[in-house]
This record gives structure tokens, sequence and C-alpha cells, in this order.
């Protein structure tokens, strides 16, 4: 047996060489795909070549086209069944199925491959009884939104499964599956559960039971919960992130610290709840006791008060735990656009939201809500100040409003001055005045911000303004890739504010590319005067 064949006979080497041969190519009409070729040219490639090539699949169209031509057909991207499935019709479906290990698209009517009707979907669970179709399954992105097609995931669900994504709708039947879960995918590490409406509050029992037990969950995503779920949730031993979207109801009148332990969420990193009660979001979050945990995530489903955000910050700067806070995000999950009434006591003055300065760790800091917080140049300096380690800053540049804004573009300065790392900027402006401000080539800052987003902020549509502003930002911020506006306005007046932006930043890239030639210049003229300094010092020498 010569050396070669000794090789091959090496599972692990077989595989390596499989793997590279599933590499993606540049040219795939000119390259076709490898590794069904490298399967058909010996045994020894045959069956990793084919695990490889059925590991991950977008949904199950290619594994049903496995089975006889005579049992399905298509039509208008949709498999139906012609007639009924007998025994025979299985082998060579579970041939290829027991080697899959990702399903990306379980009926999701986003894939250009087809998907599968209910009514075959019903009948092959009929022909497999009580056998998994994908036993091997750890990973799964399921989207029936035929009721039909729910049953059917007890076929899929199995003992590997790590990560698991389901959108269902509200019925009984579509709910069935969720007690299934936890007795199939006892080793679950990732889990979402998403309803496309409202969740009742008679259902939450079933979300709750479905997680019971799972305690190798590191990442769970669910609408709600009731109480026995968040006594449930609060002691899994390594659940890094949890996302409540949508805690409405009874829950949202709830207040954990008196329901839960001291030592509840003992690993959580990060945290979103979207909330109509700023209490339930304070009260949750002073029941963390990870000192891992700095990420805060609020979605506000209604506006609150300033009264009821003060209240909010005091508790959060009271706790001592979340001194290591480095990421805060808040923004609006309201569909409602229509601003309340008496916007004075709902707008957050600088006072209140001077209390997130008290935390010093701060890397990204995101508000998107409406009203925005009162924000002028020397409130902005007291942030920059405050957040030297700013990476990423987003205050109401998503937010679509007509306000004139007291900050103005001088505000800038202490960004550069006081942040080195920020790379995201986002602030509502006034730009009736343009700074002045230039530096000399070749000695140019190098501050490191890429995108900078305006909102609505107001500019003057002539072309002389435009281009003093992009030729301030040129100077202040050199290395910009991107300025951006807020597009998805609703008044004629902020639209256009939009489509000026838009030229500033045509003109910034035209600046920006003489800039470069300014820098390219004089670092050859810098080449030269050290050439010709070197020259000069070389024939004083030999004289």
């Amino acid at each position: 047996m010569d050396s070669c064949s000794r090789v091959l006979r090496i599972t692990e080497i077989v595989r390596m060489i499989c793997a590279e041969a599933s590499e993606r190519v540049y040219y795939p009409v000119l390259q076709p795909e490898r590794l069904p070729i490298l399967a058909r040219t010996s045994k020894i490639f045959l069956e990793p070549a084919l695990d490889l090539i059925w590991e991950k699949l977008p949904n199950l169209s290619p594994l049903i086209k496995c089975m006889p031509g005579t049992l399905w057909e298509e039509r208008d991207k949709v498999i139906y069944l012609r007639r009924a499935i007998v025994a025979e019709d299985l082998p060579r479906l579970l041939y290829y199925s027991v080697r899959v290990k990702e399903l990306s698209g379980f009926q999701s009517k986003a894939w250009r491959s087809a998907r599968v009707d209910g009514e075959y979907l019903q009948a092959l669970s009929v022909a497999l009884t009580s056998q998994s179709l994908t036993p091997k399954l750890r990973s799964l992105w399921a989207f029936p939104t035929e009721e039909e097609a729910v049953p059917f995931l007890r076929h899929l669900l199995g003992p590997e499964m790590r990560k698991l994504t389901i959108s269902l709708v509200q019925s009984k039947t579509s709910l069935s599956i969720l007690p299934h879960i936890r007795d199939a995918c006892p080793l679950l590490s990732e889990l979402t559960l998403s309803l496309s409406s409202k969740v009742r509050q008679s259902s939450l029992p079933l979300f709750s039971h479905a997680i019971c037990g799972l305690q190798h969950l590191k990442l769970l995503i669910i609408p709600n919960l009731d109480v026995a779920g968040f006594i449930q949730v609060s002691q899994l031993p390594f659940l890094e992130g949890l996302d409540l979207t949508a805690v409405v109801g009874q829950t949202a009148t709830l207040h954990l610290p008196d329901l839960l332990p001291g030592s509840a969420f003992p690993a959580l990193k990060w945290l979103h709840v979207g909330c109509d009660t700023p209490s339930f979001c304070a009260g949750f979050v002073q029941t963390i006791s990870s000192p891992q945990f700095t990420m805060l995530f609020l979605g506000l489903r209604k506006s609150w008060t300033a009264v009821a955000w003060k209240r909010l910050l005091d508790t959060l700067t009271s706790c001592p735990r979340l001194g290591k806070l480095a990421t805060i995000e808040i923004t609006s999950d309201s569909d409602d656009r229509v601003p309340p009434e008496d916007i004075a006591q709902y707008t957050l003055t600088a006072d209140i939201f001077r209390s997130f300065l008290q935390f010093r760790e701060i890397t990204t800091f995101q508000l998107q809500i409406y009203p925005v917080p009162v924000a002028g140049d020397e409130f902005l300096k007291e942030v920059a100040v405050a957040w030297p380690k700013l990476q990423t800053l987003q205050l109401a540049s998503e937010v679509d409003m007509a306000e004139q804004p007291e900050a103005t573009l001088s505000c800038l300065f202490h960004f550069a001055r006081h942040c080195p790392k920020l790379e995201s900027l986002g602030l509502r402006m006034s730009t009736a005045q343009v700074p002045t401000f230039t530096q000399v080539p070749g000695q140019r800052l190098k501050h490191p911000l890429a995108l900078l987003q305006v909102g609505t902020s107001p500019i003057a549509d002539d072309m002389q303004t435009m281009g003093n502003i992009a030729a301030f930002l040129s100077d202040l911020f050199p290395r910009l890739d991107s300025i951006r506006s807020f597009s998805e306005t609703l008044t004629e007046a902020t639209g256009k504010y939009a489509t000026t932006w838009y030229r500033v930043s045509e003109l910034y890239e035209i600046i920006a590319d003489v800039r470069w030639q300014e820098r390219r210049l004089a670092r050859k003229e810098a080449a030269l005067d050290d050439a010709f300094e070197e020259g000069s010092s070389t024939q004083g020498d030999d004289e």
C-alpha cells in the first residue's frame, strides 16, 4: 500500500480535504461545485463530502425533492403532494436528512427556494410516525405561518439542538409546540420565541413552561413571562443575554425585587426590556447580581414623563453593581408617532439627563425618543468630558422632528478633543453659523470618527453654506466615511433637509480627495527635504 492510500485512510485528513473543497469559489460558472465532484471521485470521499453538502439547508425543499418525483409537484414556489406517502418513499429522504445540522428557514417565504405545503407536511408526519427526520439538527429557524406546519416541528426538534428560533401565530395549535421544546431539546443554549401578534396574558404559562428545565440557556429572547417564568429564568446559571420584547399587562406591574432572590441572574451580561412602565425596568435592574452586567437596552412602548425618568435614573445610579455599565441604548418601540399633548412634562431636561454621566465606563450611548433631551453646546461638553471612552453616541438622530436644536456645529469640537475613540456620532445641530477651523497640511488631526448622523438638523439650501459645512467637517474629522440624515421623515421641511445633507456628503468626498492630495504632497516634500539635508551633510563630510 502506497503512502497516499495510507493517508486517505485517516478520517480526519479526508474531512480536511472535503472541507477545503467546500470553500466558496469566486467564479462558480467556470468552477462548478467541487464537493459533489469529489463525492463521485472515490468511496473514500463519499460520506464526508455528503455530510458537508447536506450540513446546512435553507429549508426542507432540497430534502423533499429527494423523494420520488411521482410524489410531489412544485407550483408558484410551493411543493404540493400528488399521492399518498408509503414506506418505500422514505429511505432516500432519511439517508440525506440525517446529515442536516442547520436549517435556516423552515417554511419561510423569504427564501427563493420553494416551501412545502402544509398538507404535504401532515402526510409526511404520519408516515414518519414518531421518528425524527433530522436527529443531528443543531440549529433551526422556523417560521410556520400555516398551522398545519407546526406539528411537524416535532420531527425536527431533538437532543442535539442548541439554537432554536420559532415565530408563531397566536393560536392554540401553534402554541401547542411550546411544551414539547423543553422535553425534546434539553441542551438548548439559545432560544428565541416570537409571536406575530400581542401575547395574551393567558398564554404566558405556556412560554414559562417551555423554558422550565432548560438549564443550559445562554440567550433567551421571549415576548413576556409570568411570575413562575421570571423565577425560573432568574436562576439560570449560564444565562448571559435576556430580551423581553413586550412586557405588558399584569406583568408590567410586578415589582421583581419582591419576588426574586438576591442572587438572581448570576451570569447576565446584557438585558433588553420593551415595557410601558419605568418602574418595572428599575425593579428588574435592581435584581441583577451578575458582576459582568455591562449592557442595558430599553424599548419604550409609550412616552415616559420627566418624573418617571428621574425615578428610573435615581434607581440606576444607586445600584453599585451598575458601575461597569458600558452600553445604554434607549429607543421607542411604539408604532404610534403622535406626540404627547403636553410635551413639557415629557421632556428629558439636561438636569435629569446629567444622571447618566455618573456611569463613567460608557462606550456606547443611544437615546432615540421623542421629545428629545434638551442638550446645548455646554451640556454636550460635559458629556464629552465625562465619557472619554465613548465610541458611539446617538442622540435623537433617528427621530422625526422639526424643532430647532439648541446644539450647534461648535459642539463637535468637544468630541474631537475629549473622545479620541469616538467612531459614530449622531446629533441634531443648528447650522446657522459655521465655525472656522483650519489645520496645516501634513499636520492634520487623525480623529477616527467614521459616521456622522445629523438627524433632521436644519440646513440652508445654498451652495456656500453646504461648502462651508463640508470643509469644516473635513478639517475636524478627516476620516469620515459617511454623513447621514434621517430620511424617514413625515414632513416636507425635514425632507428637504435630508436632500441638502446628501449634497454636503458629496462635497465632503470631493474635499477629502483634495486633502488626500495635500497629505501626499506634504509627504513628498518632507522626503525631498530629508534627502536634500542628507546629501548636504554627506557633501560636507567629503570636503
